[in-house]
């Protein structure tokens, strides 16, 4: 009898509260679960492509996180290309390397001025934010690292493009039947295919080959004598040219030839390195790269660099010239 009125009895608050608390905790595991799976499967599609998949940029890491979440949620081919050309969005990007950047500092450095002495003052301060996310990824029982969080963004960009994409769905008024009958559809620019292994999203090809001027000072002949022996550019010249590099210019093939080819007349007959001399390296691309294009931010700068073993087709070195030899190309800061 007491069983039966135990088993009839209605739970307390604190029963149902302490009920609540169990599955959100299961539920946070879950996901915490969910994240290091998808984390992984990232990895591992990466390296098919890259010797590491640090080798990767940022962006290239989250593409292959929203393609994974997105398969993971079944959400669609076309709702998945929405999502993503919204990411291409360069306000959206700046916000996410803005984020990525912020979840990663553990301090943040805090000018101070003196206003009797006019003298600054740089201190360090706790992040709040670096905390809030620590936090975060200590509840899902996952530690938190640049991979982790990069496919946690994965998750919140899949999450909103996913809601913008329904609402405006909603908005929309039926087609009418003409549209219907003439509706032309394009294939999905998902990274990975249901048939073939993953392979990164590159830009449309433009109809003008490309080429790609690099300006370096004549002080660092080590690495120009290699470049001059090889003619080809490995993963580890792209990182030591984005550090070398003090000017630089991509424009048509087309165009920059004729130029390159009058940089003779700027050739020094001086055996002493004069410290304005320069070395110019031509470097013929597959594509166009957004990453190499003006006042671009300097991580896209930097993650150009960091693709250019994969975008070079062709290098060539000049002999050492005046720095004058610069200013037939249209160069701009690195």
């Amino acid at each position: 009898m007491a069983q039966l009125f135990n088993m009839n009895r209605k739970p307390c608050k604190q029963e149902i509260a302490n009920d609540l608390l169990l599955k959100e905790i299961k539920m946070m595991n879950n996901f915490g679960s969910i994240l290091n799976q998808i984390s992984k499967k990232v990895m591992i599609e990466l390296e098919k492509k890259f010797a590491h998949y640090n080798q990767a940029d940022s962006f290239t890491k989250l593409n292959y996180g929203i393609y994974f979440w997105c398969k993971r949620l079944d959400i669609s081919d076309k709702e998945y290309d929405f999502i993503i050309q919204g990411v291409k969005n360069n306000e959206i990007k700046k916000l996410i390397d803005f984020i990525f950047k912020e979840s990663l500092d553990e301090t943040k450095s805090l000018r101070i001025r003196n206003l009797s002495t006019k003298e600054s003052t740089t201190i360090q301060i706790k992040n709040e934010f670096y905390q809030q996310i620590k936090d975060f990824f200590l509840s899902i029982r996952s530690g938190l690292n640049p991979m982790r969080l990069i496919i946690l963004l994965a998750f919140g960009i899949t999450a909103i493009g996913y809601f913008v994409y329904k609402l405006k769905e909603s908005e929309q008024k039926p087609e009418n039947e003409f549209k219907k009958n003439n509706f032309v559809s394009y294939p999905s620019s998902s990274p990975v295919s249901s048939s073939v292994s993953p392979t990164i999203t590159t830009p449309v090809k433009p109809t003008f080959k490309q080429s790609l001027i690099l300006v370096i000072p004549a002080a660092q002949v080590s690495v120009i004598e290699t470049l001059q022996v090889t003619k080809k550019i490995n993963y580890d010249d792209g990182k030591k040219l984005y550090q070398l590099t003090q000017y630089l210019y991509q424009g048509k093939e087309e165009s920059i030839k004729p130029q390159w080819n009058s940089i003779k007349q700027f050739e020094t007959q001086s055996e002493e390195v004069n410290e304005y001399d320069i070395y110019l390296i031509k470097i013929d691309l597959k594509e166009t790269e957004e990453g190499f294009k003006p006042t671009v931010n300097q991580v896209d700068r930097h993650d150009a660099f960091n693709k250019l073993y994969d975008l070079a087709t062709n290098v060539e070195v000049s002999s050492r010239l005046k720095m004058d030899a610069a200013s037939i190309f249209d160069v701009y800061n690195r």
